[in-house]
């Protein structure tokens, strides 16, 4: 996957200090290269499963090539306790980097700044800094798809609940997305809290949302 949502849910101290490094982000991202050079770079973790171990995913640079200016820091209002606060949903993309040096790393914590003449930086971090230019890293397309018999319904009751839908969609295509999400809701077996996303430059997402796991 290349590019990753990502939504600030902290306590009231790490919220507001999280939302201002994300709103500071994004607008270096959106500037000059001078701008992009002062924007921090973010690594990406995810956990095992096993205690505290956790996995790197890759650098992100905020923003995605598909996406507008407008489209990829977007505010959130919350309520907790009755008291209104503000979050943010962010959209990030993963660099095709497929090694990063350890001492570079340790490097920019040890300064708390990034030497931008250090030949260890990656090329395509580079090269969003440069020209704002994203090369994501994607995953390879399986070789092997479904069959067209294992893909249509095996039985009446299957048959019949195509049916209802593609009569429920009628002519307007753009019905089916809500009926999938709902599909999808009820099949992922966990909470699920997701809306639908514009009908039109929606960057080839049909919703968006959050998991509980």
């Amino acid at each position: 996957m290349a590019t990753i949502e990502v939504q600030v849910e902290n306590s009231t101290t790490q919220r507001k200090k999280g939302n201002a490094i994300l709103r500071n982000a994004f607008q270096f991202s959106h500037g000059t290269a001078e701008d992009r050079l002062k924007c921090p770079i973010f690594l990406i973790f995810e956990g095992t499963g096993e205690r505290h171990d956790v996995k790197f995913l890759g650098l992100a640079v905020p923003g995605a090539s598909h996406l507008q200016l407008d489209e990829d820091l977007i505010a959130l209002w919350r309520v907790s306790n009755g008291v209104r606060f503000q979050n943010y949903r962010s959209i990030f993309t993963i660099l095709d980097i497929g090694k990063i040096d350890g001492n570079w790393i340790r490097t920019i914590a040890k300064n708390k700044a990034i030497d931008w003449t250090d030949e260890r930086i990656p090329k395509p971090l580079k090269a969003w800094v440069n020209k704002r230019s994203y090369s994501p890293l994607v995953t390879e397309h399986l070789k092997e798809t479904r069959s067209r018999e294992n893909q249509v319904p095996s039985n009446s009751l299957e048959k019949s609940l195509v049916e209802a839908i593609h009569e429920y969609c009628g002519e307007d295509d753009f019905l089916f997305e809500a009926v999938a999400l709902e599909i999808w809701k009820i099949s992922v077996g966990l909470p699920v809290n997701a809306d639908l996303t514009k009908r039109y430059r929606d960057g080839g997402r049909d919703a968006v949302g959050t998991i509980l796991i």
